[in-house]
């Protein structure tokens, strides 16, 4: 059995070794045969790999039997759930969640935006949207806000769901531990993301700063299929990524990569980059960490809010994210 895992370790999926990403759940062996139980998730697609797998244990002289189990989403009607994270506050989660989201909506994906940030919700702000959301009464559930992405030739689609729609504007917000963990349930499975009909192709969460019980609890309830980091090239931003890469990796849980946010200031009038911080340490530090550098996102005054131009900065960082966003994003 060791040898068999030792070679399934040789293999790469999303980004860590076969064994370690949690897909493989089962391994048996007997005289003559080996047994392999994959789980994979409904839309993935294993069979390159299940080649793979072939291919490692073809000279064991046993036959290989793989078998692969489909696991239904925790959340009702979601296929995929990525998550923004980054340890420190205000270097811009909520901003590339939100055009994470605007970049999926325009390949034709049905996107959802659950604003995690219990004490610090944003996203209302930046969909400029605070209309408290309505009731299905039927399903007793909570029918997500809407969001439109406009641009100059189409307007995207998709739902919103943030407590700060559901408190006044600029009310504070002061939960205990038990409570946070129930508004984050609520806003988890209490909420229509999707139906039979028109399931949810993904719901992006904007994860709140920190790696604490809120993330541990998030992580648990509905692990996401893959992690987006975030960080601004600065010292302090980098140490808290790295007790957020050391929490995801302690939860078995998939890192897609890292985006250097703010990297530069671009001026919209002679159009000059003047950097803020030192060139290239986020880079630097995913190449330390072996996590995939997903590119740059400057500061430019076209990120802001819901502005009519798309920037081309998300879109080649879309283009660039592995894992299971690399069959979303592709051209």
């Amino acid at each position: 059995m060791d040898t068999v895992t030792n070679r399934l370790r040789t293999l790469s999926y999303q980004n860590q070794n076969l064994i370690d990403s949690g897909l493989v759940s089962g391994v048996f062996t007997d005289g003559s045969s080996v047994h392999i139980t994959l789980e994979k998730h409904p839309l993935a697609n294993l069979e390159d790999l299940e080649k793979q797998i072939q291919n490692v244990l073809s000279d064991l002289g046993r036959e290989v039997h793989i078998s692969v189990v489909t696991i239904v989403p925790k959340i009702p009607y979601v296929n995929r759930i990525i998550s923004v994270m980054a340890g420190k506050g205000g270097v811009g989660k909520s901003t590339i969640s939100f055009h994470l989201g605007k970049e999926l909506a325009r390949h034709g994906f049905r996107v959802g935006l659950l604003d995690a940030d219990i004490s610090g919700p944003s996203v209302p702000q930046m969909t400029r949207s605070y209309q408290k959301p309505e009731i299905d009464v039927t399903l007793g559930k909570i029918l997500p806000n809407q969001i439109s992405w406009s641009n100059d030739y189409e307007t995207l689609n998709g739902v919103f769901m943030s407590l700060g729609l559901l408190v006044p504007q600029g009310a504070s917000i002061a939960l205990r531990g038990p409570m946070v963990h129930h508004a984050l349930k609520q806003m988890l499975f209490d909420v229509v993301w999707g139906t039979t009909d028109q399931p949810l192709d993904c719901l992006i969460v904007d994860m709140p700063p920190g790696t604490n019980d809120t993330h541990l609890s998030l992580l648990k309830m509905a692990k996401p299929d893959d992690v987006i980091l975030v960080s601004t090239p600065d010292t302090l931003s980098l140490i808290d990524v790295e007790r957020t890469i050391h929490m995801l990796n302690k939860t078995n849980t998939s890192i897609a990569g890292i985006i250097e946010n703010m990297s530069y200031f671009k001026c919209q009038h002679c159009n000059h980059d003047s950097a803020v911080f030192n060139r290239d340490t986020v880079a630097s530090f995913a190449e330390k960490f072996q996590i995939p550098f997903l590119g740059i996102i400057p500061i430019d005054v076209r990120m802001r809010h819901n502005d009519s131009t798309m920037p081309r900065y998300m879109r080649s960082i879309c283009q660039q994210i592995n894992g299971v966003l690399s069959d979303v994003c592709a051209e």
